[in-house]
């Protein structure tokens, strides 16, 4: 449990919701596809550097000179998503190829 689901979900109400979705209507229509690729970051600790690049990028600026506040604001949003990242990192993603990336987003091995 992350600061998030102590803070605003104490109750486990948020978490059993997102549990059943992913079960119900996103299996369903994950179903749909012919395949599925999953690029596997190498850990959930890299989750946050990488949505800050992104936002980095997308401002214009070199990642070092993304404002903290703005780093601080995303560490609260990737939260929203951490159980099912790790979760997903941990082998419970089905997926027809998975490519397990680098701290630099470089394949580490060849696709299963």
């Amino acid at each position: 449990m992350n600061a998030l689901e102590r803070e605003q979900d104490s109750d486990g109400r948020w978490r059993s919701w997102v549990n059943e979705q992913v079960r119900g209507p996103y299996a369903d229509f994950a179903g749909r596809f012919d395949a599925i690729l999953f690029l596997a970051a190498p850990g959930f600790d890299v989750v946050l550097d990488w949505r800050c690049q992104q936002e980095a990028d997308l401002l214009g600026v070199a990642p070092d000179d993304l404002p903290q506040d703005e780093r601080r604001r995303l560490a609260g949003f990737i939260q929203y998503f951490e159980r099912i990242t790790r979760r997903m990192l941990a082998g419970g993603v089905r997926s027809s190829v998975t490519v397990r990336l680098d701290r630099n987003r470089q394949p580490v091995a060849a696709p299963e």
